[in-house]
């Protein structure tokens, strides 16, 4: 019996082509069955069932070959034999259950409308009479259940069109600003540089808040609008309900008193005082005397409470 090209890496009819060292062999090589066209129905006995097996497979220069065996006992399988005797059958189909495909340019042939097949469990081989594409190698799916599926079955779920995803890729490219022809890797490259940009922007967007909500709680302490050690509590105000708000805040607020102001007549020290400029007679009655409106004079000028042990 002659040797079969079980499959090659041609484009075939259904524009796609299988990768011959993707191909897993090794469950198909404990039960090597051949088929006519894929059948292997069972019910009347005028159902094609298994016609023979392969032997010595071979995968060799992208071609995936094996030899012939039929089953010389059966009436139909001999009939077959003897056309592939005659010449009148040459042509080979594997039976497939892909594992996986590519679309990346580097497995892309000219005329291709589907993705690659780059690994696949090979489940069998039948001979054919019509094969796929002019080096005698057509293709069959298989499911996860051995069960063959039908073209309108596999040719969107399992192998989308090509154009589909292109026209996306083009789209992305464009949007990127990167020409129709460039790499995955580029466009990866370009979405790395503009994530980097957007986060060096929101950095910077993050510490400009910051310091715009610093300036304003700043400005509040040195109008008196709040005591300087409520700065931080302020700030976080801020950074909760943005600056707008904390300016809106702010400006309902009157000026507080200065310490001064609301010291008791009596004590002999004028009422708009600041704490610097009480004498030190002064300060050590009144830290004596009223030690909270001390501490609130100091305060008051200095921004933060002093140390009263």
């Amino acid at each position: 019996m002659p040797r079969f090209t079980c499959t090659d890496e041609s484009l075939n009819s259904y524009g796609f082509w299988v990768l011959t060292s993707g191909i897993d062999t090794g469950k198909f090589e404990k039960n090597p069955i051949m088929l006519w066209n894929h059948s292997r129905s069972y019910g009347s006995r005028n159902d094609v069932l298994p016609i023979g097996y392969w032997k010595d497979l071979k995968i060799a220069g992208g071609e995936l070959s094996a030899e012939a065996v039929f089953d010389e006992k059966d009436d139909f399988a001999r009939t077959i034999a003897e056309k592939v005797r005659q010449g009148v059958v040459r042509a080979c189909s594997i039976g497939i259950r892909i594992l996986s495909t590519s679309m990346e340019e580097a497995y892309l042939k000219p005329g291709q409308t589907r993705e690659t097949v780059v690994a696949c469990e090979l489940r069998e081989i039948s001979l054919c009479d019509i094969p796929s594409n002019g080096n005698a190698v057509a293709v069959a799916l298989y499911d996860d259940h051995d069960r063959l599926l039908s073209l309108s079955e596999w040719t969107e779920a399992t192998l989308p069109l090509l154009i589909k995803k292109h026209n996306t890729m083009n789209k992305i490219l464009t949007e990127l600003g990167l020409a129709d022809n460039a790499t995955e890797e580029s466009a990866v490259a370009k979405i790395k540089e503009l994530r980097k940009e957007m986060e060096d922007l929101r950095k910077e967007r993050r510490e400009a808040q910051e310091s715009a909500l610093r300036e304003e709680v700043e400005q509040a302490v040195r109008t008196r609008r709040i005591p300087g050690g409520k700065k931080d509590a302020y700030m976080e105000i801020g950074r909760k309900s943005g600056l707008a708000a904390l300016k809106s805040i702010f400006s309902d607020m009157a000026p507080l008193p200065k310490a001064s102001q609301v010291i008791h007549p009596g004590n002999g020290m004028e009422a708009d005082k600041k704490f610097s400029e009480l004498e030190a007679t002064e300060l050590e009655a009144l830290r004596k005397d009223d030690p909270n409106r001390y501490a609130e004079l100091f305060e008051a000028e200095y921004g933060f409470k002093p140390d009263m042990d």
